[in-house]
Parts: C-alpha cells; structure tokens; sequence
C-alpha cells in the first residue's frame, strides 16, 4: 500500500504527508514525479491535565494508529 500511495502522490499530488519519516517512501514520491513537493511527516499528540484520560483518548481515538500497512486505515 505505502509506495504505491508515495508513487501516486508523486505523480499527480501537491505533496506528500506521512506519519513516519521513511526514507524509501519518501524516495519513491521524488522519483515518481514529487520532486521539490513539499513532504510532511507529522504525528498525533493528546495534551490533558490528567494523564489517564489523555492514554484513554488515544486509544479511542488512534488505537490502530501505530499498526504496519493497510491495518493502520481500517476503522472501527
């Protein structure tokens, strides 16, 4: 799933946004035409005053988050 996503983006996207900062991922955007795109990685960040509601959050929220391929967009 994931190179050919970066290929995709390369070729017909305005860039390229990850969660990771995969070198061949992001090699495979330049090389299908992503260029000078622009490349984001970002990642997710709960913030709380209580540390067991944040924990509980992410699990809701992104509990398949950290998962390899496919498995990481597959929803509840």
């Amino acid at each position: 799933m994931a190179p050919k996503a970066a290929a995709l983006a390369g070729r017909i996207g305005d860039g390229f946004i990850t969660t990771s900062p995969d070198e061949e991922m992001i090699a495979a955007f330049r090389d299908a035409g992503g260029g000078d795109k622009p490349v984001q990685v970002g990642y997710k960040v709960c913030w709380g005053d209580d540390d067991e509601t944040c924990i509980e959050t992410v699990h809701r929220i992104w509990g398949n988050s950290g998962l390899p391929g496919e498995l990481s967009q597959i929803a509840e």
